[in-house]
């Protein structure tokens, strides 16, 4: 699979996608715990939920060429 970077125009090639951390929440218990705190208790829990999901769910590889963290096209093959 082969995914295309808007920044320098790369294209990376990688057999699956991967999923990198977008907040700074450390992978602990108490980053678990500063997450659900600051997103549930401060932010409010009003947000929906199938959205919010899917936004956890975001893919974002690095480009090997700029070391650009967003890469557009993602799962578009390249025939």
């Amino acid at each position: 699979m082969k995914s295309h970077c808007n920044t320098c125009g790369y294209i990376t090639d990688h057999s699956k996608h991967f999923q990198e951390a977008k907040d700074k929440y450390p992978n602990t218990f108490w980053g678990g715990v500063r997450k659900f705190v600051w997103e549930t208790l401060i932010v409010g829990g009003s947000t929906d939920m199938a959205l919010k999901k899917l936004d956890e769910q975001d893919l974002v590889l690095t480009c090997r060429q700029c070391s650009s963290k967003k890469i557009d096209n993602q799962g578009k093959e390249f025939q």
